[in-house]
């Protein structure tokens, strides 16, 4: 969708932002089968399905984002660092199997700061699929339909595939 100046949905303010669009309905009931691995949803019923459309600010967008990502490098980068920490006392103590056992911490440490470092810069720009789920969340409060099931547009087209919502 093109990007437009309108008011946001969030913030109130105008500026330029993306259009999100998405659905809410009741849902009636659904028939599920737990596996050992997984639930699987057999049937569903819903009833007043409404399409919703919400102008979100760039402002607003780079928010959701930003308290969305920011915790998973954190966490890795503090394990990296709890890891390295580690590994100083048993290479000190623990003798030839302790050196080998402070080298794998050592490379697990790396892998995790990697990884924590992957994850930032995963996080800098989002994906329009990436920002529709929190879009959503957020914009559920400025909608006050009680019993309501707010689902993504992705969400919607999944259910009409599967006949579940006509």
């Amino acid at each position: 969708m093109p990007k437009s100046v309108d008011e946001c949905l969030l913030c109130g303010r105008e500026g330029k932002g993306k259009r999100f669009t998405f659905y809410s309905g009741e849902r009636k009931g659904s028939s599920r089968t737990e596996l050992l691995s997984a639930t699987v949803t057999v049937s569903e019923r819903w009833s007043d399905v409404q399409m919703h459309e919400a102008h979100v600010c760039r402002d607003c967008q780079e928010r959701l984002w930003a308290e969305h990502v920011k915790w998973p490098p954190i966490l890795c980068w503090a394990g990296a660092g709890a890891l390295l920490v580690a590994s100083l006392p048993i290479g000190l103590l623990g003798g030839g199997v302790g050196l080998a056992i402070a080298a794998v911490l050592i490379v697990a440490a790396l892998a995790a700061g990697g990884a924590g470092a992957w994850l930032y810069s995963q996080g800098k720009k989002p994906r329009r699929a990436q920002l529709e789920p929190l879009v959503v969340q957020e914009a559920m409060g400025w909608f006050p339909d009680e019993g309501r099931t707010f689902i993504t547009s992705e969400q919607y087209v999944e259910l009409v595939d599967r006949g579940i919502i006509g």
